[in-house]
């Protein structure tokens, strides 16, 4: 039977050792994310000093001490010993109070570039929300005014409010607790691999939103196929309509070769070898593009049927946008992660299973305009 782990919130605030261990844990859950998932590009750059493997052991270590010394265990030094620990409802505890801060703030320190070219990331407190004010762009309508006459004067103003709600998401991840006393046990991988995990699924969230066809399919927003002039005509309606001259596309390697072979289909080999070289052009008719990154969720096995469905940004989509207005998509998400244990009686003796969850969600609110480029002629 599942249960709500008791933790200790900002327990390390009030606990210098307690600070210390937290601080030392998240430098190596950053450091292990950079390492691990860099190629994403939803991580920050960050290193640590010394050794990697080195300074996780010693956090670790210090956990295992720093939790039995407040709950009068034994410091673990073999099997047996560890096992009494986690049998300790106090030890577990701690050392779970220590997991879920480190997790808050490395989620609350993750801006990664991939979702800021795209969102605007809004952390907020447990069970608060954020709503958005969106002005209309229409000027007031000017009418001939008359001494005679009466004059309806119409009015063009309206404010619209968005509230963006978090809601939970979670995941699950076993841990065998004995491997925690040899040195070659990366814990500071196994937190990473849940912080990444939830980074991904608000990746997935905000492109799925903004390269939803459907959300403005009907405007002249929206290009099913592609040809030049309908391609700069987009870029012209962004700037125009939203009073600002720059226009970047965003899209994947994919994408933006699939759109410059298209261009550049009639003009001559050089054009042509700058595609081959460079797998896609850098401006195409005045619009700079701007990669991002593929990425996946690896929720499931990959066979050649399935590989392309577990990609997150579409293949076959550009996205238009402008500085104008803040980003289209807005990801609003909670400041802590809550954790649940499952009883170990239900599985291995020696492993525990912990449900981890996080609250946030997305939305449209923007009163900027954006464009959807289809890349087939």
């Amino acid at each position: 039977m599942n249960k709500y782990l008791n933790t200790i919130q900002k327990f390390s605030r009030q606990d210098k050792t307690a600070s210390l261990i937290t601080k030392g844990l998240e430098d190596v859950v950053r450091a292990s994310l950079y390492k691990n998932y860099s190629r994403t590009n939803l991580v920050e750059k960050f290193s640590i000093d010394g050794d990697y493997d080195e300074k996780n052991s010693k956090i670790l270590k210090s956990m295992l001490g720093f939790c039995a010394e407040k709950t009068g265990s034994r410091v673990p030094k073999n099997s047996t010993d560890i096992a009494m620990c986690f049998s300790n409802q106090m030890f577990e505890t701690i050392f779970n109070s220590i997991v879920v801060e480190t997790l808050s703030n490395v989620m609350v320190k993750a801006q990664p570039a991939q979702m800021l070219a795209m969102a605007d990331i809004k952390n907020v407190g447990v069970g608060e929300s954020e709503t958005y004010e969106i002005e209309s762009k229409a000027l007031p309508v000017m009418q001939r005014a008359s001494y005679n006459n009466n004059v309806i004067l119409m009015d063009t103003f309206s404010k619209q409010s968005m509230t963006i709600v978090p809601k939970p998401w979670g995941g699950a991840v076993t841990i065998d607790y004995l491997q925690m006393l040899n040195n070659d046990f990366d814990f500071g991988r196994e937190i990473a691999r849940i912080a990444m995990a939830m980074l991904v699924a608000q990746y997935k969230l905000i492109a799925g939103i903004i390269f939803d066809t459907a959300t403005i399919s009907g405007t002249p927003f929206y290009n099913a196929t592609w040809t030049p002039a309908n391609y700069v005509k987009l870029a012209q309606y962004l700037k125009t309509f939203n009073g600002d001259p720059s226009v970047v596309a965003y899209g994947t390697m994919s994408a933006f070769s699939a759109l410059s072979m298209l261009a550049t289909s009639s003009f001559g080999n050089n054009v042509q070898d700058k595609v081959i070289n460079d797998g896609y052009i850098g401006r195409i008719y005045g619009v700079d593009s701007v990669l991002i990154d593929q990425a996946t969720n690896y929720t499931e096995a990959l066979t050649s049927d399935n590989i392309d469905s577990q990609l997150i940004v579409p293949d076959d989509k550009l996205v238009l946008l402008s500085n104008a207005g803040g980003k289209p998509v807005k990801l609003v998400r909670e400041n802590y992660v809550r954790v649940i244990h499952s009883d170990q009686t239900q599985g291995s003796q020696a492993r525990l299973q912990y449900s981890f969850f996080n609250s946030f969600d997305a939305g449209l609110a923007t009163q900027a305009y954006y464009g959807i480029q289809n890349v087939t002629a």
